[in-house]
């Protein structure tokens, strides 16, 4: 994340005017170029004891030296001004500024005057190319960064600093083939060096590829057991694993041994925030924003904390075109939910609305309802509680409570009842407008890794005309595949249920059984920072038993595919939508639906 530096105290109209034009001033009393050329030398030497405490200082106070460089530098720049002979010491004085103003973090000022300098026409110092490279990353130009990188490479090819910030260059600029050659070159040059192992795994993790990233790491680790820098590398692969319990473990480690490592309090907040303790994650954070509000990552924190306790807004939609006679034809679902500012540090209100439409016979049926709820987050654990009141059909009213528990990385829990479901076929709607359940729910998971995954629920219902159901679901989900830009999963599933009552007016079979398997391949097709594109292809086929009350359906077959685009828009929008189609047996028959579908989650 880029900080906006203040504004300097030269006004950029003037040195830009300046700089176009050296030879503006009077020549009367212009100094000599050897006393110039002194005075340069000590500037260079306020600057770089600038940068030193930009490097020690976070607070406001960071930037005394660094400006009083930056004010010394123009007026240098304005005698140098004053006479031809005195343009190579201006040249030198600007490549001073535009280190300086890196150093600053002024990167739209920086970043003019690296064009300034391109247009002079004179050899730009590697020094000078570097600091244009790191202005052009300060401006989110990282395919310029890496034309300035190269040219400083060219005159220092065993600069390992250069070719560090090279590679993260070519990892915002997406170009991972010249990332990976460049890592091999680090690689080359130190193979037996634990700081080059940590930054492959940093690079493999950067560029989803955690197993590779575990391998690096572990080759760092048995280079240098005791090296703080692993147990910072490993919490945050922790972290990206979806682990955040054993990244606090190792975070707290570190700060034991250096209570003001930086880097480690950062994780401990989003650790916290992970894991629901938003309450420590707002003091901790708040602790750093005292300590160090300059710090970037310190002010990304800031920013993510505040974004966090934001409105919230999520709408599904579901279109479906098709000729069943048990799901129905021109089908519509969509949910909406609003959620308020976070209250407090755990508490949300939101608003619910559900609708669902469906035409059976030539007649609409449909169902809608629309609720009030409240949210709470406290440590592991997560409940909701909502009223509800249908605005058709039996106009009931209804209450629904959930609560979700997850005392470590692995095991999660949930509970949840619901004293009149959506989830009541629309075909029973249609001949019974009063048709409702209860349904209450149990379920466990089990979580390896991002990798791998395995989930059961149990559902009872409980429908007015006398049906109870019994339904048990159980996935296991597995990452086949996770490359750079690429992840290929398959998920394996089973549903089961069994009915009590015979002849409903809905599709409700004594028995059924269904196994499936699900192939699904995401590509990033663009990436910008903090937006992106991604497009999704799924396939599923599957097997399934129907037992009626009568008769035996035996086993049937089904299939469905799904296309899928995913647009992340910066931290708060995201936006996703798809199409697809899918053919399923009720007894006995296979009916087709092709639906198209839209989900948007925006904080505002």
């Amino acid at each position: 994340m880029i900080i906006l530096a203040r504004p300097i105290s030269l006004a950029s109209a003037a040195l830009t005017a300046l700089l176009c034009h050296p030879a503006m001033g009077n020549d009367a009393g212009a100094p000599s170029a050897a006393a110039l050329w002194k005075r340069q030398a000590e500037n260079a030497d306020q600057i770089r004891a600038g940068r030193r405490q930009l490097e020690q200082d976070w607070t406001a106070a960071r930037y005394r030296l660094i400006d009083e460089a930056l004010a010394h530098n123009a007026a240098l720049l304005e005698q140098a001004s004053v006479s031809p002979e005195l343009m190579p010491v201006a040249h030198s004085l600007r490549q001073d500024r535009l280190v300086a103003l890196v150093a600053r973090r002024a990167g739209s000022e920086a970043w003019a005057l690296v064009n300034l300098l391109e247009a002079d026409g004179q050899p730009v110092s590697p020094y000078a190319l570097q600091a244009a490279a790191d202005a052009a990353m300060l401006v989110r130009r990282p395919r310029d960064a890496i034309r300035y990188y190269e040219r400083a490479l060219q005159a220092q090819p065993d600069e390992r600093t250069l070719r560090i910030a090279l590679a993260y260059a070519q990892l915002e600029a997406e170009d991972f083939d010249a990332l990976s050659d460049n890592l091999a070159a680090i690689e080359r040059a130190s193979a037996d060096d634990a700081s080059t192992r940590r930054l492959l795994a940093q690079f493999a993790r950067f560029s989803d590829q955690p197993a590779l990233a575990e391998a690096q790491l572990a080759a760092a680790l048995r280079l240098a057991p005791g090296d703080a820098g692993n147990d910072l590398e490993a919490a945050a692969l922790d972290a990206m694993r979806g682990q955040p319990r054993a990244a606090a473990a190792r975070y707290a480690h570190v700060l034991a041994l250096a209570p003001d490592n930086l880097r480690a309090r950062i994780g401990l907040v989003e650790s916290a925030r992970a894991t629901g303790d938003l309450a420590k994650a707002a003091e901790r954070s708040a602790e750093l924003l005292a300590d160090a509000p300059e710090h970037p990552a310190v002010r990304r924190l800031a920013d993510e904390q505040a974004a966090s306790r934001r409105a919230q807004f999520i709408a599904d939609i579901a279109i479906g075109k098709g000729s069943g006679a048990i799901t129905g034809n021109d089908e519509i679902t969509h949910d909406a939910w609003l959620y308020s500012p976070r209250l407090g540090d755990g508490m949300r209100l939101f608003a619910h609305h559900h609708r669902a439409a469906a035409e059976f016979d030539n007649e609409r049926a449909s169902h809608a309802r629309s609720a009030v709820g409240v949210e709470l987050t406290q440590p592991d654990w997560q409940a909701t509680l909502e009223a509800s009141r249908e605005t058709s059909n039996a106009r009931g009213t209804g209450i629904a409570a959930a609560l979700g528990w997850q005392p470590d990385d692995h095991w999660s829990y949930r509970l949840g009842h619901d004293t009149r479901t959506d989830d009541v076929p629309l075909k029973g709607r249609r001949y019974d407008p009063s048709l409702n359940a209860s349904r209450s729910l149990a379920g466990v998971a089990y979580r390896w890794d991002e990798s791998r995954r395995v989930a059961a629920d149990w559902s009872h219902y409980r429908f007015n005309d006398g049906n109870v159901r019994n339904a048990l679901s159980a996935t296991w989900s597995e990452r086949l595949a996770s490359r750079t830009r690429h992840t290929l999963d398959m998920q394996a599933a089973l549903y089961a249920s069994r009915n009590t009552l015979e002849n409903a007016d809905y599709f409700n079979p004594q028995q059924d059984l269904a196994l499936s398997a699900t192939v699904t391949a995401d590509w990033m097709l663009w990436r910008e920072y903090d937006r992106r594109f991604n497009h999704r292809l799924a396939a599923t086929l599957g097997g399934y038993r129907q037992r009626g009350f009568e008769r035996d359906y035996g086993w049937n077959d089904f299939h469905e595919l799904r296309y899928e685009h995913e647009w992340g828009l910066g931290r708060d929008l995201l936006a996703r939508y798809g199409v697809g189609t899918r053919q399923f047996p009720y007894d006995g028959v296979k009916e087709r639906k092709n639906y198209f579908y839209a989900h948007i989650d925006w904080r505002f």
